[in-house]
């Protein structure tokens, strides 16, 4: 893993931010209209690992990828963009533990690129190991899952599942997140009660709710057509030292319009509510939470343009390797968040498996007390106080504290 980096955010930040966040939320879009549940994922882990397979991407597959990615404003930097906007959220020895690491997992004996090769170990710290998908595909597959859990501190097991790699898997490259901290005001565990969370202007359940009056980042938002909603910014310890990342919870003022709140989004959206939060006193009511969730990730990004890459006909993946030609078989990514009455614990990994053919945050607080009540279902975002690069992401619409 990098160590930490204490330079601020260079002037490609912003781009990289934007680029994640307007990937990210087509990402949640295909993702949320899949199910009705709870829903997470970490926009930054499925942006890197795939700005890795981009970097050796050619022709029409390079250009859809530009576009599905929205990569073209970063230019010629976007790698060292993307590897510099990473190295400032990443501390292992301060009041907050967020790590990322990457790594390729290549087939013994196979031909790759040098210059790609150079590339991923320069730009992303990504190590090439060598393991044989030919003769033994399942103890390969057990020793990326074993790096994965390594390190997202257990959190993400079993990211590949049996049956996904084959004799005929090439390269595997993976990205892994892990974050780590404490509440800058910690809810106090005394104040946790069962108290009701309404799925539905009809149906509810019983889930234990942290809650205290302290200040934070608030904003209500009564702009938007037909729904309007409430902003939250609770900022972990370390804020303003080594701490370079904060929790947006947006809560729908009405228990039914998530669904017309989530087609809004947008990364100006999202810009304009963390700009537009003030300091104020607020009582918070929330629930703790803690989900898991996979994805396989191939067919929505064929779905949103992004279809050579897949196809084993069309992938023009000559930069990995000229001697062989190959394609993206699939995107695994698998998503961990916890929220305690201490603070937060999130983690990711996403891996691309390819196989051959055949700010300014505070302001003086107000002096009545803002009411948020999150007993129904909201979104919740991570990100990077700096940037606004949206980590984590989702929505909780039935809290699972265990």
């Amino acid at each position: 893993m990098a160590t930490s980096n204490p330079q601020s955010m260079g002037d490609g930040a912003q781009k990289v931010a934007t680029a994640n966040n307007t990937f990210g939320l087509k990402l949640y879009q295909v993702l949320g209209s899949e199910r009705d549940d709870n829903l997470v994922f970490a926009p930054l882990s499925i942006t890197t690992s795939l700005a890795m397979t981009y970097m050796g991407a050619r022709g029409k597959t390079a250009e859809q990828m530009e576009e599905v990615m929205a990569l073209e404003p970063l230019g010629q930097n976007l790698h060292a963009d993307i590897r510099d906007h990473n190295a400032v959220l990443v501390c292992e020895d301060g009041p907050y533990n967020m790590r990322m690491a990457n790594r390729l997992y290549g087939q013994k004996k196979f031909t790759f690129e040098p210059k790609f090769l150079d590339a991923t170990h320069e730009l992303y710290n990504a190590k090439l190991e060598a393991l044989d998908f030919e003769g033994n595909s399942e103890s390969a597959r057990q020793a990326i899952n074993d790096w994965v859990e390594e390190q997202t501190e257990r959190r993400i097991q079993d990211l590949i599942a049996p049956g996904v790699l084959t004799k005929d898997t090439r390269l595997v490259l993976v990205n892994a997140i892990y974050f780590k901290a404490e509440w800058l005001y910690p809810f106090p565990k005394h104040t946790t009660q069962e108290q009701p969370f309404h799925l539905s202007s009809s149906k509810k359940i019983t889930v234990p709710m942290m809650s205290q009056t302290q200040h934070f980042g608030y904003f209500h938002d009564k702009s938007l057509t037909h729904v309007n909603c409430k902003i939250l910014r609770m900022m972990f310890k370390g804020i303003g030292h080594a701490n370079k990342l904060e929790m947006m919870a947006v809560l729908p003022d009405s228990i039914k319009d998530l669904a017309k709140l989530e087609t809004t989004l947008s990364p100006s959206l999202i810009q304009n509510w963390r700009s537009k939060t003030k300091m104020a006193k607020v009582r918070v009511t929330f629930p703790k939470f803690k989900l898991t969730q996979d994805f396989s990730l191939a067919e929505k990004l064929n779905g949103i343009g992004m279809s050579d890459l897949f196809s084993e006909e069309s992938a023009d993946l000559r930069g990995v390797s000229t001697d062989d030609e190959l394609f993206v078989s699939d995107v695994i990514h698998k998503a961990f968040v916890e929220v305690n009455e201490d603070g937060c614990e999130a983690a990711a990994a996403t891996a691309v498996t390819m196989r051959e053919k055949g700010v300014a945050l505070f302001r003086r607080p107000k002096p009545e007390p803002k009411i948020f009540k999150a007993d129904h279902p909201f979104l919740f975002f991570i990100q990077s106080i700096e940037s606004g690069a949206i980590v984590f992401m989702g929505r909780v619409k039935r809290p699972q504290p265990n």
